[in-house]
């Protein structure tokens, strides 16, 4: 496993539902992208390899104090940049992906975490 990945909580410019204009859209994303890209490079074991099986990608959700979690779907579509960030720095492509998503209640408030989990043959 690698990880955990901690992010902080995707800005409302990458909620599918918000209406932002496409080049604050294009500014979060890549903010987003690059933040995850540097912090799976902190955590990523120097001998990585990649076997080409696909990788379960374990998301905790850490809502806000006080606010709902957005539903399953709106929540990943506002990760696609991080998880565009997590795929470069592993060096795969992100459709060997297998998003499985939770909400944690528990602290970090406000962030998500990732979890890298190879399949092994």
């Amino acid at each position: 496993m690698i990880g955990p990945i901690d992010i902080g909580y995707p800005p409302r410019d990458l909620s599918p539902n918000g209406r932002a204009h496409h080049m604050a859209l294009h500014r979060a994303k890549k903010k987003q992208l690059e933040e995850a890209y540097w912090a799976t490079k902190v955590v990523l074991p120097r001998d990585w390899e990649h076997n080409g099986l696909p990788l379960t990608i374990a998301i905790a959700w850490h809502p806000v104090a006080g606010k709902a979690a957005p539903d399953r779907d709106n929540a990943l579509a506002s990760l696609k940049g991080a998880l565009d960030g997590i795929a470069k720095a592993l060096g795969v492509d992100d459709k060997l992906f297998r998003p499985v998503l939770t909400v944690a209640d528990h602290k970090p408030a406000g962030a998500v975490s990732f979890n890298i989990i190879p399949e092994t043959l």
